[in-house]
């Protein structure tokens, strides 16, 4: 055999047992634990959050709905208070929840309009008025009440998400998104919910009509 051939059979026999043996590794120390990935804790509460959410929705669209019939709006009352019934009703979706903000988004423009026309409430409108002022206090005050746990649901969510495999991080989204919505959007609302009170109130203050302790407790606590 001449040298050519004895050094070619050298590297297959080395290659053969380089692949049949494990991969050299450095030995681990006593009390070592093995390095895996950090899991991210689960993030909790967020059906929860979802529904002290949409709680505190059903009594501002109970509010607008009572504003709408104080100020003629008869129409818009009934489809106010529809949309909150049906809120109420079962599971929700960061899409239902979309869809309701947008559904009060226009509410609050039409009533809006209606308290810029030269318009005379009646005892009874008043004390229609009156009703969504309290409603509208309630729904603040649960919203405010809703800053910290958001916010703490929303941190673990995203860091919950960010460490989710890529076969898993579709299915995780998708099941913490209602609570991730709540999450991204109360301080919006929060600041919506401001300007809407505060509008309520002057109004109120305007054309004589009693604020309730509630009303003026709720805008101080935004």
């Amino acid at each position: 055999m001449n040298k050519n051939k004895i050094l070619t059979a050298a590297c297959f026999v080395s290659l053969i047992a380089s692949s049949s043996l494990p991969a050299f590794q450095l030995p681990q120390l006593p009390g070592q634990a093995a390095s895996t990935p950090a899991a991210a804790a689960p993030a909790t509460g967020g059906d929860q959050l979802v529904a002290a959410y949409t709680g505190a929705d059903q009594e501002v669209l109970a509010a607008q709905s009572k504003f709408a019939d104080a100020l003629g709006l008869k129409d818009k009352a009934a489809e106010f208070a529809a949309t909150a019934a049906a809120l109420g009703s079962g599971s929700t979706s960061a899409n239902d929840l979309s869809k309701v903000e947008s559904k009060s988004t226009a509410a609050e423009a039409d009533i809006a309009q209606a308290m810029k026309s030269n318009v005379t409430l009646s005892d009874t409108a008043k004390q229609t008025y009156i009703d969504g002022l309290k409603h509208l206090a309630v729904g603040t005050t649960k919203t405010v009440a809703l800053k910290d746990n958001a916010m703490a649901f929303g941190n673990a969510a995203q860091a919950q998400i960010a460490a989710a495999s890529i076969v898993d991080k579709l299915s995780v989204t998708n099941k913490l998104a209602p609570g991730m919505y709540v999450a991204q959007h109360l301080p919006g609302h929060l600041v919506s919910l401001g300007t809407t009170l505060k509008s309520a109130v002057d109004f109120a203050k305007s054309h004589d009509i009693p604020v309730p302790a509630d009303a003026t407790s709720a805008l101080s606590a935004l």
